[in-house]
């Protein structure tokens, strides 16, 4: 469990879930995304234990603290890495008197467990990053181990003050990075989305919502709604009702395959196209309402190569499929009925 700033990650054997109060990004980061990174920042409260009275009558505490954090299920040469690491200390008594111990007098220790074995040991003090690989599949926890003996600032009895009850704050924070594996879930405050292994991703957020199966995709935007199946990519176009304002689509590089349902819809064609880009559309719309736009290529040629001209804003007529592929400054058209 983190803080408000980072949220919540649950590991399990099967995968993990992220909560965060954070953007889950856009479709492809998300899809191809390598590894979870894990930001934690959390406070612990230790209260001190009575070690006894010194010579000049001061009493002495030390405090003591160990928390295993899991790193969940891994298999053999996972890589994982802990960068970031900061802490801090400070005493608080009842009486109110506080202390910053800084980097002074402590040790904190770290292990790092394969299936209950220590496979690596060290110490976090003054230490910035950490990586390690992980040598069987396993179950790997991470385990810090604090210790700390007060007696510079011990109360001393013959004074006024109240007894004390000492309390040491313990301030952690580090980002850990662990390879994704299994079912990676993410929700966040624009959306969720959910990597479910095997090429397969659903996935709802500020690019829209997209399922992926495979070769076979599913996405709605304020584009339209595109279906790509065997690798064609569609989009499906319902454009406007007021000839004044029709509906500008600007054609996504992903997409080849365009089908205007009913409407008044511009469709502008890529700015930069590649040699050879092949576009289809499909124009079912009533005559006259839909408009190519080519943003300023030659077009057509449907005779002889000199029948090719510019067209600012061509107007379909009739219900057509109509292909337009790209060869050097020109986009070729071809009608079928």
């Amino acid at each position: 469990m983190h803080d408000a700033d980072t949220g919540f990650v649950l590991q399990g054997t099967s995968g993990t879930t992220e909560i965060k109060p954070k953007s889950i990004g856009t479709y492809e980061n998300f899809k191809n995304t390598a590894s979870i990174v894990i930001n934690t920042n959390y406070s612990r409260n230790v209260d001190g234990i009575y070690k006894g009275t010194s010579s000049n009558g001061s009493l002495a505490y030390y405090y003591e603290y160990e928390e295993t954090h899991d790193w969940g299920t891994r298999k053999k040469n996972d890589y994982i890495s802990l960068d970031g690491f900061s802490f801090t200390q400070k005493v608080t008594y009842n009486h109110g008197e506080t202390f910053n111990y800084g980097n002074y007098g402590y040790s904190l220790n770290y292990e790092i467990i394969e299936n209950g074995t220590v496979k690596k040991l060290g110490t976090l003090k003054e230490l910035k990053s950490l990586t390690y690989t992980v040598t069987a599949d396993s179950q790997v926890t991470f385990k810090i181990k604090y210790h700390l003996t007060d007696s510079s600032t011990a109360y001393n009895p013959s004074t006024t003050r109240a007894y004390r009850l000492p309390i040491m704050v313990l301030q952690f924070k580090w980002n850990t990075s662990l390879p994704s594996s299994g079912i990676h879930t993410v929700i966040g405050q624009d959306g969720w989305a959910s990597n479910l292994g095997n090429n397969t991703t659903v996935y709802c957020g500020k690019d829209g919502f997209i399922a992926n199966y495979g070769d076979s995709l599913f996405k709605i935007t304020t584009d339209g709604i595109v279906v790509r199946r065997n690798g064609a990519s569609i989009a499906t176009v319902k454009g406007s009702t007021i000839p004044a304002t029709p509906l500008n689509y600007n054609l996504p590089q992903d997409i080849d395959t365009v089908l205007c349902i009913s409407g008044h819809t511009r469709i502008i064609l890529p700015k930069n196209p590649y040699q050879g880009q092949r576009v289809k559309i499909y124009d079912k719309s009533k005559d006259g309402e839909t408009y190519i736009r080519f943003q300023g290529y030659m077009v057509r040629a449907n005779k002889t190569y000199n029948d090719r001209s510019y067209e600012m804003s061509f107007q379909c007529d009739g219900q057509y499929v109509r292909i337009y592929t790209f060869i050097g400054d020109t986009w070729f058209e071809e009608c079928t009925g």
